[in-house]
């Protein structure tokens, strides 16, 4: 029996197929098509969208949006990869009708509109709402950590650089002090090499120097000399990389993506500011939101109670740190009172405030707390499977 055969590459046909019979009915290039061809580019924004009268014809931004669209749904990224796409691909050679970029305009295009883009973004989601394949009913958020080109030794706090000077005055001294030997030994050789690492010594000084006046006036505690915007944050445990915080809020009904934000901290300041932003695309009043124990702030969710949006939120397992020496007496273990605004222990003793607020300082923020404790943590037999700290303070619970 014969194998299959194809067509001949060398056949001459009189009706050579057109592009669309490549393309499925059901292909995702359909939908980018439809989207883009439903947008007004002027409107928009996007730059040459109304082209000159005179010189070389522009590209349609509407076909670099589309090609643009095409590599983040294929997560083709770089623009030397999307220019090949264009000779190779059938489904990109559908889309742009067989025009084909050169890498540099579609990294133009990109770097030209950026907030533009994330508009489109935006009007997708309104159209995915329109189609009804967004609910906005319960929504999650989570963040990522993306690993930055910055490395760990070029990100620097005020430990870091301090640590750095000390070690050059140290190294400085030492050559002073080999200077006036050398004096005495008259090794003119010797001390031209060391008058030159004293030099080198004052520039990286001066640079240190400058790295720390920079964080003083920007208010920042950290700063990081290859990628400006990245931060130093916990990975997993007590991993720490020089990273962003990809933060990405999510519809339940399809799984689909609504917003997106890249931050440099935590999660614990973020979730009404994601929530927020949620409200405005989806244009609704109320609707649920779950997040994971690492968004647990009594603020962030306070101010999400604020603007109507009820929260599911994993509680921390521990937020008193080592100090609790058994899980039995951690903090959700005592009960609160908020009719006489008290504390009852699970021995049974109240704990009260002095009713002043105190400000507890974060890394970027200040926080006011209340603090409740009471005086028979001396005489209490379970004193120390309760907390570690001394007699003469006892247990504290702080509440903001």
């Amino acid at each position: 029996m014969a194998h299959r055969l194809g067509t001949d590459r060398n056949q001459l046909l009189l009706l050579p197929p057109s592009l669309d019979e490549f393309i499925g009915e059901d292909n995702p290039v359909k939908v980018i098509d439809a989207f883009v061809d439903s947008l007004d580019l002027h409107k928009t924004g996007f730059k040459n969208s109304i082209p000159e009268e005179k010189g070389c014809p522009p590209y349609n931004p509407a076909d670099l949006l589309k090609l643009y669209l095409y590599g983040y749904l294929n997560r083709i990224r770089s623009s030397r990869k999307l220019e090949k796409e264009c000779t190779r691909n059938i489904e990109v050679i559908w889309l742009l009708n067989q025009l084909r970029p050169k890498y540099r305009t579609i990294a133009y295009f990109r770097a030209h509109n950026i907030k533009t883009i994330k508009s489109v973004f935006r009007q997708f989601v309104v159209m995915m709402k329109k189609w009804d394949l967004i609910a906005g009913d319960l929504l999650t958020v989570d963040g990522s950590k993306f690993r930055a080109v910055n490395s760990q030794k070029n990100n620097y706090n005020q430990q870091k650089i301090q640590r750095r000077l000390n070690y050059i005055d140290q190294k400085a001294d030492e050559y002073l002090k080999e200077l006036d030997e050398n004096d005495h030994k008259e090794q003119g050789e010797r001390k031209l090499k060391v008058k030159e690492c004293l030099q080198q010594l004052e520039q990286r000084r001066q640079k240190y120097l400058d790295l720390e006046r920079q964080l003083k006036e920007t208010g920042q505690d950290q700063v990081s000399t290859t990628d400006p915007d990245a931060r130093q944050l916990l990975i997993r445990g007590d991993i720490a990389e020089v990273a962003y915080n990809a933060q990405t809020t999510v519809d339940s009904k399809h799984n689909l993506v609504i917003d997106t934000k890249v931050i440099n901290t935590t999660d614990r300041k973020i979730l009404s500011t994601m929530g927020l932003q949620a409200k405005e695309i989806l244009n609704k009043e109320s609707f649920d939101i779950l997040a994971d124990k690492g968004y647990h702030n009594g603020e962030e969710l306070q101010k999400c109670d604020l603007i109507n949006i009820k929260t599911y939120v994993a509680p921390q397992e521990n937020i008193s740190g080592n100090k609790i020496p058994t899980p039995e007496y951690q903090g959700d273990k005592f009960r609160y009172n908020s009719q006489d605004d008290c504390y009852t222990c699970p021995e049974g003793q109240t704990l009260r405030s002095n009713g002043r607020w105190y400000k507890k300082f974060y890394r970027t923020h200040i926080s006011l707390v209340k603090q409740y404790k009471t005086k028979a943590c001396r005489e209490c037999p379970m004193r120390c499977w309760c907390t570690s700290s001394s007699i003469e303070r006892g247990r504290l619970i702080e509440r903001s």
